[in-house]
């Protein structure tokens, strides 16, 4: 019986599936961008670069959080059912995070946008009211001398 030789870079099924799935995220990300550039470019015009690449990162960044903490939270998942020892109290833990993280962030993003909504109804309600009827005025007016001027024609 010969030895199994010794590997320097040994790579298991495991590492390569690992790999593999890192390959077709980093693909999946490199599509989104090149689609998420390719929508902006054709819909919107393109004087919006750096709105378009801070809109893509941020899209990139949100994707890259939320698949790092469905991980987490499918290992964290995976240790209670083994029965790992700490798991419990890790999970409340976590559970604790997404209650002092979320609930607050939630609350001011409610509120943020209650804010920006009455805002911009306010600013522009006074505005669209008075341009709208001096535009209802302007176009009796013009209608009011047209019949005029036909009537003077008619006249004549």
């Amino acid at each position: 019986m010969t030895p199994d030789p010794i590997r320097i870079n040994p790579t298991t099924r495991r590492e390569k599936k690992r790999r593999k799935r890192e390959y077709i995220l980093a693909v999946v990300f490199l599509v989104l961008i090149v689609g998420l550039t390719w929508a902006e470019l054709k819909y919107l015009s393109g004087d919006y670069y750096l709105i378009l690449n801070l809109l893509i990162l941020n899209v990139v960044l949100l994707l890259a959080m939320l698949f790092y903490v469905a991980r987490n939270a499918v290992r964290l998942m995976l240790e209670r059912r083994r029965r790992v020892l700490g798991s419990k109290l890790r999970t409340r833990l976590v559970l604790a995070f997404i209650s002092l993280s979320l609930i607050p962030t939630a609350l001011i993003y409610l509120v943020s946008v209650k804010f920006v909504q009455t805002s911009v109804d306010y600013w522009f309600k006074g505005q669209v009211e008075e341009s709208m009827e001096q535009a209802l005025e302007l176009g009796r007016a013009f209608y009011g001398s047209a019949q005029e001027r036909l009537e003077r024609r008619g006249a004549t």
